[in-house]
């Protein structure tokens, strides 16, 4: 294909691209004449590409051998490595950027069923088994609270525990499971009042999500979200409740392919938007990331790691996760670098302090 017939390719804009479904649904074409003329610096993008390939000493996890990289520039992969032959089709796990996923399908749910983000959780409406309530002051929870990580729930870093070890895991999410209720009866903190982060708070919104749709928070994310932008097949991570109905942990916990998890890099950078549907209410979802967004959505407003140092645009946002699992996004070049790994987060700064400066290394315009 000539370099006049591979830009004809791109209009209708790459604003209005969206890859077919499946594993093979995006277009792809790595020519250097090609990326070039996409205002990708082809070195750079190598460069880029081998960094994400590098064996760090300290990976860890069964899954660490999987790792890959993927660059998207107006809809074509331009740039696809992985550690082995088999990590393009491996579902890794992704870890917090889970809690991206969570925060979506709240906005559609949220937009479906009359549910703000001011709201209450602990409602008997849809968390009746929050009663008794475990701290009185669960009864100040908003949802916002809850994806700001300002609930006062059960802070990662200091206070949970009991992960996988529950007797019942909706009652250890809620407090009521007494084995572990030191870790997740009492709040940290009031509500509102500081911000610790917290995947404990963010597994109420699986819950409330079964209560209010009648469906699974998985069947509920496959529907509205990951079948309708093509994803091939997802799998869960150490499903915390088969038997209530319980698959994913939503807090995190999803398994997924590098080109599938694209696909939602895609979704957010159209505003929520696949092909002519509104998937994600754009007004629920421009509002949770200004102004910096949360933790697990990122706008470039309130950079990680001095981002802002090495000269992307401003409305780059990330989606991160333990393992160094992160999609970085750039709507204006209609740009996605993405990598999956199983990198311990002792590592984490210096990092993706390179991956950013390369990331932005490569761009010619």
């Amino acid at each position: 294909m000539s370099s006049a017939d591979q830009n004809q390719n791109l209009s209708p804009a790459a604003n209005d691209y969206f890859p077919a479904p499946g594993m093979d649904g995006w277009r792809a074409n790595s020519d250097p004449d090609f990326v070039r003329s996409l205002g990708i610096d082809p070195a750079g993008l190598a460069d880029f590409l081998d960094y994400n390939m590098t064996n760090w000493p300290n990976q860890g996890g069964a899954n660490a051998a999987y790792r890959s990289c993927l660059v998207i520039k107006d809809g074509w992969i331009i740039g696809e490595r992985y550690s082995r032959p088999d990590a393009r089709q491996y579902k890794q796990y992704i870890s917090s950027n889970g809690k991206a996923y969570a925060i979506a399908m709240f906005a559609i749910m949220a937009s479906e069923h009359g549910v703000s983000l001011s709201d209450k959780v602990y409602d008997r409406r849809w968390l009746s088994e929050g009663f008794p309530l475990s701290d009185p002051r669960k009864s100040e929870i908003t949802f916002e609270q809850i994806i700001r990580h300002t609930s006062g729930i059960c802070p990662e870093s200091t206070h949970e525990k009991g992960r996988n070890k529950w007797s019942d895991y909706v009652g250890w999410v809620v407090g009521h499971d007494g084995d572990w209720a030191d870790s997740t009866a009492r709040l940290a903190f009031d509500p509102g009042s500081d911000e610790a982060y917290s995947s404990v708070a963010f597994c109420h919104i699986g819950l409330v999500v079964k209560k209010i749709t009648g469906m699974c928070a998985h069947d509920y994310l496959w529907s509205k979200i990951l079948e309708p932008t093509g994803v091939s097949s997802v799998g869960w991570q150490s499903p915390p409740d088969p038997e209530g109905g319980h698959m994913w942990f939503s807090a995190g916990g999803i398994q997924i392919t590098p080109r599938d998890y694209a696909r939602f890099g895609w979704l957010l950078m159209n505003k929520g938007r696949w092909e002519k549907e509104q998937l994600i209410p754009a007004e629920i979802l421009e509002y949770i990331m200004a102004d910096g967004g949360v933790a697990n959505l990122m706008t470039f407003t309130k950079p990680a790691d001095r981002t802002a140092e090495v000269g992307l645009p401003a409305d780059t946002f990330r989606i991160a996760g333990s393992g160094l699992n992160w999609l970085y996004a750039v709507p204006s070049r209609r740009l996605i670098c993405l990598r999956t790994s199983r990198v311990k987060n002792e590592l984490w700064r210096e990092i993706e302090r390179n991956f950013v400066a390369k990331m932005a290394a490569m761009l010619t315009r």
